[in-house]
């Protein structure tokens, strides 16, 4: 029986690494625990380097490309050559090389700068691969945890002393419960409200509940001078990918309809900056919410929050005993007939009096 691969394995063969980096086996590293070891990141750090960080991005997104942060001791007389990952238990080590750090190239490592306490922070880029979910239920969330280490000559090694979680969301985490790994992902999950959505140097995730499963909307984003890339998906079918691009460069505003169908009520935004290996960008977007009265068979629409109910339909009030919503409105500017009756059904076993 073939044994299903571990969340490191498919990290390491099927996610995308930054260029030119490499390979190495574990077995072949000597650890030193004399030398400085690599250091954590918080948020603190990044906010003191300018970095604002979307809450979004502390999840990993299948296909969407997770930023690693690494904080580096001064060098002394011992010339750190390359950084690396260790993904949980894995056999290799992921191996970073410092120099395209430094080269200003495309390269998916980038020194972000340097602290008051003469610490260096760096940024490596992954995508995580789509395979990371294969089998598993949509709306799981899984961990992976990760190690830095610093590699010194002669495959001379210094780890850091602790790891690092990674959340990783499987499909739609808008209805993780708050002690969920990826509950900050929830944060990212919205009806459909017309709102644009700003950001900068991190990665950013948006999921929208449409109200339907299908229809077409509008899509309306910028990414101005420095070169982003925006994905908009619907049950992992692709319904725009704008590419690396400026859209100052197009004329500015970039607006494309979208159709989507089938049975999730739910697209999902990504936004991944800098796709140019640049730094300092800014980008916006709007998704404009589908208008109820593009379907010409459509005269009365009721909805309970974000759901539409159809003629017929129910709705019923949540666990919390709180009744959604209701809103009711019609297409044509003519008088309409249409009743509502709202009726409850004890549950068997349970009384109504008081």
């Amino acid at each position: 029986m073939t044994q299903k691969p571990s969340m490191a394995d498919e990290i390491i063969s099927n996610g995308t690494f930054p260029n030119d980096t490499f390979t190495v086996p574990v077995k072949n590293i000597i650890d030193d625990f004399i030398q400085p070891d690599p250091l954590q990141v918080n948020i603190t750090h990044l906010n003191q380097l300018g970095i604002s960080v979307d809450a979004s991005s502390m999840v990993a997104e299948t296909g969407r490309i997770s930023f690693f942060y690494i904080r580096l001791p001064p060098q002394g007389a011992t010339k750190f050559q390359n950084i690396a990952i260790r993904f949980d238990n894995a056999s290799i080590l992921n191996v970073f090389p410092l120099s395209f750090a430094a080269s200003g190239s495309v390269s998916g490592i980038r020194r972000l700068g340097s602290l008051s306490d003469s610490t260096t922070v760096y940024q490596i880029e992954i995508t995580m691969a789509k395979s990371m979910c294969s089998g598993v239920p949509d709306g799981t969330c899984r961990v992976v945890y990760w190690k830095p280490y610093l590699i010194l000559e002669n495959n001379i090694s210094v780890p850091g002393n602790f790891s690092i979680s990674l959340p990783i969301a499987c499909g739609s985490q808008c209805g993780a419960p708050v002690d969920s790994s990826c509950a900050s992902a929830s944060l990212s999950c919205a009806s459909c409200n017309g709102q644009q959505v700003s950001g900068a140097d991190t990665p950013v995730t948006r999921r929208y509940n449409m109200g339907r499963s299908s229809g077409s909307f509008n899509f309306t984003y910028m990414t101005y001078t420095v070169k982003d890339r925006i994905k908009v998906t619907y049950e992992d079918q692709i319904l725009l990918d704008s590419g690396c691009v400026g859209t100052d460069d197009f004329n500015g505003t970039q607006r494309r309809l979208l159709s989507f169908s089938g049975k999730s009520q739910e697209i999902r935004v990504d936004v991944e900056p800098n796709c140019n290996g640049t730094a300092g960008t800014a980008w916006d977007f709007i998704v404009e919410c589908i208008n109820p009265c593009s379907d010409s068979s459509v005269k009365v629409i009721l909805t309970a929050g974000p759901t539409e109910i159809k003629d017929g339909g129910v709705t019923y009030i949540s666990n919390e005993a709180e009744m959604p919503g209701l809103t009711s409105y019609y297409c044509y500017p003519s008088t309409i007939e249409w009743t509502f009756n709202l009726d409850y059904e004890p549950l068997l076993g349970v009384s109504l009096n008081p």
